[in-house]
């Protein structure tokens, strides 16, 4: 006779062993979803400022990265989303500073944690997310080859056409006949992109500039090229 294999519940046990069942239930069993957040704002101790590209864990005391790791962007501030509902173990720590560990019981609330990193040394459970990639810039190239119109010298038409190339990386121009581009919005970079002169005959000249742009955990990251100007005559 072939006997079936007794199912425990991976949530209870005496007090002897509560913690071991409680850790073989978060690394074995699937965890069910309910959808709930934890926001972890990480500051420093002494001043209140938010720290820069600190690491932040989530998970147990044997995985710490678990359900995920984050470095936190200029607020201070990382989001963990969609997160069981168990008794998980939070592990935050920045060079230079001591971790801090807390064990956080996850509802189907939002929750907002805050911890306090003093400066110190760091210990053996603290966790260590890579830093992220560097991603391409604008700022060592400029825009090459702008023109009006493919170089035509004058118009008779105020709407024209913007020659150029672009650097590796940008993804949004803007262009104004003011060089400080008063009233210019940065608008998803095209080819040839249409631009309407002032009225009035006479010189127009049209400033350009790209830049990359990219939200990343919650944090802008802009890099604009160098300004590069053109000319026309508008007859």
């Amino acid at each position: 006779m072939v006997r079936k294999p007794h199912l425990s519940n991976p949530w209870a046990g005496s007090a002897r062993h509560g913690p071991a069942l409680l850790l073989a239930g978060l690394c074995c069993v699937p965890l069910p979803v309910l959808g709930a957040d934890l926001g972890v704002q990480v500051l420093e101790k002494a001043t209140g400022q938010p720290i820069v590209g600190a690491s932040v864990c989530l998970g147990t005391p044997a995985e710490p990265m678990q359900l995920g790791g984050l470095r936190t962007p200029a607020n201070g501030r990382v989001t963990f989303s969609e997160l069981p509902a168990a008794a998980l173990t939070l592990v935050v720590a920045s060079p230079g500073r001591r971790p801090e560990r807390r064990t956080i019981a996850i509802g189907q609330d939002h929750q907002v944690v805050t911890l306090l990193l003093a400066r110190g040394q760091g210990s053996s459970w603290s966790c260590n997310v890579p830093a992220p990639r560097p991603e391409p810039t604008v700022s060592a190239t400029r825009i090459s080859g702008f023109r009006i119109n493919n170089g035509a010298p004058t118009t008779n038409q105020r709407q024209v056409r913007l020659d150029f190339r672009s650097p590796e990386g940008a993804n949004s121009y803007r262009a104004s006949e003011s060089a400080r581009f008063a009233g210019a919005h940065w608008q998803p970079l095209s080819r040839r992109p249409a631009f309407e002169l002032s009225a009035g005959a006479g010189t127009k000249t049209i400033f350009l500039q790209v830049r990359r742009y990219r939200q990343v955990q919650g944090a802008s990251l802009e890099t604009r090229s160098a300004t590069a100007s053109a000319s026309i005559e508008l007859e």
